[in-house]
């Protein structure tokens, strides 16, 4: 049985001036914190951004979808980075994708109507971190949901060779 190379893949835009990027960075710092394997773009992008991003959506057991009004936005123009990577996680099945809202407004779901993130997440359960109250509430159970996914049997893939 092959082993999952990432425990989870951390979706996301980075915002105006780098915000929720660094959000983002220090989630994951977290997350590797407590041993889990993540990919992010950072630390992993080196030579063609779109093998790298399909690489490490492969080599993750889950996606954890940063959810923001400007990602949501970015996965109505198929042009864009964002909705590239969103695409390519969904035919990892929906069920891998682990939706996380940044952003207070978005928590109630009909608010993402007329996106096609929208559309793909909105029956997804989701993690609250719209707040710092609320990602430390939260945070067990993200990490309890990524953890699950990891359990499941990785296929072979042609990014393997």
């Amino acid at each position: 049985m092959l082993e999952w190379e990432h425990d989870c893949f951390l979706a996301h835009t980075w915002g105006p001036r780098n915000e929720t990027h660094e959000q983002v960075i220090g989630i994951g710092k977290e997350l590797e914190a407590i041993g889990l394997r993540i990919w992010i773009d950072d630390a992993n992008l080196k030579d063609f951004v779109s093998v790298d991003i399909v690489r490490g959506l492969v080599r993750s057991a889950s996606v954890v979808v940063f959810v923001t009004k400007l990602y949501l936005e970015k996965l109505n123009n198929p042009d864009t980075n964002a909705a590239r990577e969103f695409r390519q996680a969904a035919q990892k099945g929906i069920y891998t994708l682990i939706p996380v809202i940044l952003e207070e407004e978005l928590l109630d779901p009909f608010k993402w109507l007329g996106t096609s993130g929208g559309y793909q997440l909105q029956d997804r359960v989701f993690f609250d971190f719209s707040s710092e109250e609320a990602k430390q509430k939260n945070f067990p159970g993200l990490v309890e949901k990524i953890k699950e996914l990891g359990e499941r049997e990785r296929p072979f893939n042609e990014f393997d060779v």
